[in-house]
């Protein structure tokens, strides 16, 4: 028996699901795609959490970002109010 999960693309099926109709009949045409159809050799869980490491990364450096901007900005008013 095979069983397949939607990992990552939810998005992309609710659309899907949308173009859809109750006898069937697709209300638009829909093509996919670059799928995405991964070798069974392929680790689905391993691109999974490779993929939310890039994005926390992301999440992390614009945290960073932000904070040096606050401490660039705390930093002027400081000298402004020392002036």
């Amino acid at each position: 028996m095979l069983t397949m999960q939607v990992e990552a693309g939810w998005d992309t099926l609710l659309r899907l699901e949308e173009a859809g109709s109750d006898d069937g009949t697709p209300s638009e045409e829909c093509t996919i795609l670059d799928c995405g159809e991964l070798p069974l050799e392929v680790d689905p869980a391993a691109l999974l959490d490779e993929e939310r490491q890039e994005g926390l990364a992301g999440v992390r450096d614009r945290v960073e970002d932000k904070f040096e901007q606050l401490m660039a900005e705390q930093q002027q008013q400081q000298a402004a109010a020392s002036s």
